[in-house]
């Protein structure tokens, strides 16, 4: 969709026992006039309660959903008759909370093992131009959760 023009946010903590928000809205608009939304937390108990992604555009429609983003539930794509996703393996048990889709912690095991060994060609140090737009975009969307303003970007 391009760069974002704008972001407002609101964000807090309301759960979770951690050191960034547990929940927020985050509303997005790009430089080409498209906007979009976010919505996240994790605060649901016990289990995931549910995960989607929903992409609505010009040329189509695709909604990745289900417990652990492991289901189309929507794919409508001009030109694209069908997709199937892969088989998981199951969502990860930390005894007390039945959450993150399988692998999810082999992603933090990879990122942290680059990091020490300084190997930044490691495929989980995605420390490319799209890398660093994100961490700025989430810059960006805490600054207006903090200020309660939208928050330009340059």
């Amino acid at each position: 969709m391009g760069p974002p023009k704008s972001v407002y946010a609101l964000m807090g903590t309301f759960k979770q026992k951690i050191e960034t928000e547990d929940a927020g809205v985050i509303a997005v608009e790009f430089a080409n006039g498209a906007i979009g939304s976010f919505n996240y937390t994790t605060c649901a108990t016990h289990k995931n309660f549910e995960g989607s992604i929903t992409l609505i555009g010009t040329e189509g429609t695709v909604k990745i959903g289900g417990e652990y983003l492991n289901t189309i539930e929507q794919f409508q794509v001009n030109g694209v008759p069908t997709y199937e996703l892969e088989e998981g393996a199951g969502a990860n048990d930390y005894g007390t909370y039945k959450g993150s889709m399988s692998n999810h912690d082999k992603v933090f095991e990879g990122v942290v093992e680059a990091i020490q060994k300084g190997d930044h060609s490691n495929r989980f140090l995605a420390l490319d131009d799209h890398a660093i737009q994100l961490v700025r975009f989430m810059e960006k969307a805490k600054e207006s959760a903090k200020t309660g303003q939208i928050v330009r970007f340059a």
